[in-house]
């Protein structure tokens, strides 16, 4: 389990080193780092919950990113 979390970690500093990175992983992850089975029925895609963190946070994103140009 501990070699999925240094994956896990160097992927998501190299997602949020890039220049437009929108990060929900804190959101759906649990306390091992693993995605919340409370917002996938099926362990993989996210259900109703899980898209509306995405809506939320690419909405926040977009509104951010419009108001700086």
């Amino acid at each position: 389990m501990e070699s999925i979390k240094i994956q896990r970690k160097y992927i998501c500093d190299w997602m949020r080193r890039q220049e437009n990175c929108i990060d929900i992983a804190n959101d759906f992850s649990d306390e091992n780092g693993f995605l919340r089975a409370d917002l996938a029925l099926d362990g993989l895609h996210p259900d109703a919950e899980g898209k509306e963190i995405i809506r939320r946070a690419v909405e926040n994103w977009l509104t951010n990113y419009l108001n700086s140009k």
